[in-house]
């Protein structure tokens, strides 16, 4: 069978049939281009249950047995975490298509080995995480890109677990999920926390560092916890907080948790409500835009959703239709996440998601550490010690400051190229940019109306909203990234002669200063 042929149907084979498995299945019901015919478990009673229930062939306790039947074309590998790394790679040798069970593995150096064997191969192998299909979820992220909530910058994530409700678990589950634990991964941070994390990077892209405070209240349950991260190349932040009620009843048809998702933008706040539990009602997603609240309680939000979303991707990425999500390389992502939580946890430091990629991960997180604390919006000096203040006097007369005077104003006349009419769609302002040249007046004013940039150069406006005086060499450090519009304020090397500094921040985030 070829995957892109349009009339195939995909034969797919479980590889672990426990409490997880309730969610996979339905994913095939009524689906015409795949269909389960087999199962493999050590768990013989599990396994004739399973036979009965979805009317199964094809039953095996050695999951090898069901990997050597040529009538499979792919397999989803429903087991703990450290068997993971075995069974994919015997299963993509087997010349099968791979869904596995988030968390992909418990290390790097195993996703490394997984990763060189998906690379041999022309096999399908993506890592599922439901919570990516999840229909709100999905609505928020499409919700984002239109556009309608503006530049993000916070994501809050909400995640309470009860001690009690929701639906029995086998006690063999929580063996190994307790040993996992002793190896040192969260049951809650680590195993369910890959759906938060691979949540926020769905909808908000990479991540650049993370930082986690990760506490018990009875030495087992990794809650209560607070998670910080900042995501790649923007200014846009994300917090998630785990409680535990152990003596709490949390309805669920499901696991006994919820979480809740709050996304803020420069024009609106996003907040789902409920994912797992049943926490809340009313609509699931609802957006306030300034004045008033936006209801969207169509969306489907039961939890298998999610489950019967990721099924449907996997079988059409095997058809040739879509994309798999996640795929070796997102997975692997969402993987450092993880680990990086964990990690700053124990260190009680900031942990760089590029420290896995470097020889010696110390040394460059001091080097991350120093860039991010000379780019820090706080930069307030040490007083200076008298060998500074030395120093600092010699420098006035053996190191003149550097001089930037000639080059205000060609960097000036090219601002307009860097305009964002996007940003600048909901600002009107007039805008005086008044520069002292050694002496020699430079004079601009902008008017900045419907996303739309007027320049004059030569004269100051008579009515500005706005106006800036600033030395032509200080001005032009600024534009030429060489020092910070707010620290430049702060040093009173800029003032704000008329408007307000929320006015000056504005420009500066429109002309991306």
């Amino acid at each position: 069978m070829k995957k892109t042929d349009k009339n195939a149907v995909i034969n797919v084979g479980f590889i672990g049939t426990g409490r997880i498995a309730d969610m996979h299945y339905p994913g095939y019901l009524r689906y015409p281009k795949a269909k389960l015919i087999a199962v493999a478990d050590l768990d013989k009673g599990s396994l004739e249950k399973r036979k009965k229930e979805w009317k199964l062939k094809n039953i095996y306790s050695d999951y090898r047995e069901l990997l050597a039947n040529p009538e499979i074309d792919a397999v989803e590998i429903l087991l703990p975490q450290k068997l993971h790394e075995m069974v994919t790679l015997d299963a993509l040798r087997a010349g099968k298509h791979v869904a596995l069970q988030k968390p992909m593995t418990v290390d790097l150096a195993s996703a490394g080995r997984i990763q060189e064997e998906v690379e041999k191969t022309d096999r399908i192998f993506r890592v599922t995480d439901n919570y990516i299909f999840y229909p709100p979820v999905q609505f928020a992220r499409h919700y984002i890109e239109s556009g309608k909530l503006g530049e993000i910058t916070n994501i809050r994530i909400r995640f309470t677990s009860g001690g009690l409700g929701g639906w029995n678990i086998n006690p063999a589950t929580w063996q190994w999920r307790l040993q996992e634990k002793n190896e040192g991964r969260g049951l809650q941070t680590f195993d369910h926390g890959h759906h938060l994390w691979a949540t926020a990077w769905y909808l908000l892209g990479d991540m650049e560092k993370v930082f986690a405070w990760i506490d018990s209240t009875d030495g087992v349950v990794d809650s209560p916890a607070i998670i910080n991260w900042k995501y790649k190349d923007k200014v846009c932040y994300g917090v998630c907080d785990y409680a535990h009620a152990k003596e709490m009843n949390l309805p669920s048809k499901y696991y006994a948790n919820d979480e809740m998702v709050e996304i803020t933008g420069s024009r609106g706040i996003m907040v789902i409500e409920r994912m797992t539990g049943h926490l809340n009602s009313g609509a699931i997603v609802r957006v306030f835009h300034g004045k008033s609240w936006e209801f969207f309680p169509d969306i489907k939000n039961d939890w298998k959703d999610g489950f019967i979303g990721a099924t449907h991707n996997f079988i059409d990425s095997i058809l040739g239709k879509e994309k798999p999500m996640l795929d070796i390389h997102d997975a692997i992502k969402i993987l450092k996440i993880n680990l990086s939580i964990a990690k700053s946890s124990m260190k009680a430091r900031e942990v760089y998601l590029e420290e896995w990629d470097q020889p010696d991960s110390e040394v460059y997180f001091r080097m991350k550490n120093t860039e991010a604390r000379q780019k820090s919006f706080f930069q307030v000096e040490e007083p200076p010690s008298l060998a500074r203040r030395l120093m600092g006097i010699f420098s006035i007369f053996f190191s003149p400051s550097e001089d930037y005077s000639d080059q205000a104003e060609p960097l000036t006349d090219g601002l307009k190229n860097a305009f964002s009419a996007e940003k600048a769609k909901n600002w009107e302002a007039v805008v005086n940019l008044n520069l002292d040249n050694n002496g020699v007046p430079l004079q601009y004013h902008y008017i900045i109306k419907k996303g739309a940039l007027t320049e004059k150069k030569g004269e100051l406006h008579k009515t500005p909203t706005l106006e800036i005086e600033a030395s032509a060499s200080d001005w032009a450090a600024i534009l030429l990234k060489k020092k910070r519009m707010e620290m430049a304020y702060l040093q009173k090397k800029i003032r704000i002669a008329k408007g307000k500094a929320e006015d000056a921040l504005t420009l500066k985030n429109i002309f991306s200063l």
